[in-house]
């Protein structure tokens, strides 16, 4: 009698719906979690990458007024859009007067054309004039 018992118990154990339950319920969280991580660092990714790309719309604006002073002496604001990585940037650039007479501050500000109000990146520049001056 007590080995028939015991035959039973060995095929009867096994999970119980509740446990099952509580397994599944562990599970879908820990999911939900790793899947939310997923999400946030694509996120980050795609901004890192606009801003990266915002940065060298900046410095080829640089370069530009660098290599033609003129644009930007005469008016002192400038904007425009610049294409870059098959998309389109919108970029201001601001002259100051610093100190130093020859010498002005460059500033340029990159938004993505999708979202005008975020700004991605801002460089700041020093650009001379006297060199154009003495041509």
């Amino acid at each position: 009698m007590q080995n028939f018992r015991d035959q039973v118990r060995k095929k009867t154990t096994g999970f119980t719906l509740v446990e099952i339950l509580v397994a599944l319920a562990i599970l879908s969280i820990s999911l939900s979690s790793v899947l939310y991580v997923i999400n946030q660092n694509t996120n980050n990714l795609i901004y890192l990458k606009n801003k990266t790309f915002a940065h060298w719309v900046a410095m080829n604006k640089v370069a530009e007024f660098r290599v033609y002073p003129v644009l930007i002496q005469n008016s002192r604001r400038l904007s425009g859009r610049y294409t870059l990585a098959q998309r389109e940037w919108e970029w201001t650039a601001h002259l100051i007067h610093t100190e130093d007479k020859e010498l002005d501050k460059l500033n340029i500000d990159v938004y993505s054309a999708e979202d005008s109000e975020m700004k991605l990146a801002t460089l700041t520049s020093f650009i001379t004039f006297s060199l154009l001056d003495k041509k």
